[in-house]
């Protein structure tokens, strides 16, 4: 109970406001701060990344093994009479 229902009981309270969820949401949009939006795109281009750097991971390894095969069958071909 806040002051002016206490003063006036038969009038209607008139200090909360309903507003949907999404009206909700738009408004916690606009009241981020420009720190916090860089944050959240840091934080979304890190996840982006995080595909991309295993996608590099598994090539390397790959390449690493098709390396070790082909010097194996160089050395082996090399000492081959």
């Amino acid at each position: 109970m806040n002051l002016h229902s206490f003063l006036h009981p038969d009038e209607p309270d008139r200090t909360s406001i309903s507003l949907s969820q999404e009206q909700l949401d738009a408004l916690d949009e606009l009241c981020k701060s420009p720190a916090t939006r860089i944050i959240e795109e840091l934080h979304e281009m890190e996840s982006r990344q995080k595909a991309g750097n295993r996608l590099s991971l598994v090539l390397a390894i790959v390449g690493t093994i098709a390396s070790v095969v082909a010097a194996v069958t160089g050395i082996i071909v090399l000492f081959q009479p």
